[in-house]
């Protein structure tokens, strides 16, 4: 599986740096979930 926050990126970064995204404490972010290949193996069974 794949997971992606859904996050709003800060647009107060610098040149040549990476950018940072900031989570507060208390507010809802989105989750995404996609599947990734075969999966039938795993049918019926619990994951943990």
């Amino acid at each position: 599986f794949q997971y992606v926050l859904a996050a709003a990126t800060s647009i107060a970064t610098k040149l040549n740096e990476e950018t940072l995204t900031y989570l507060n404490q208390g507010q809802s972010y989105e989750i995404k979930l996609k599947k990734l290949g075969d999966l039938s193996a795993y049918r019926g069974k619990i994951l943990k």
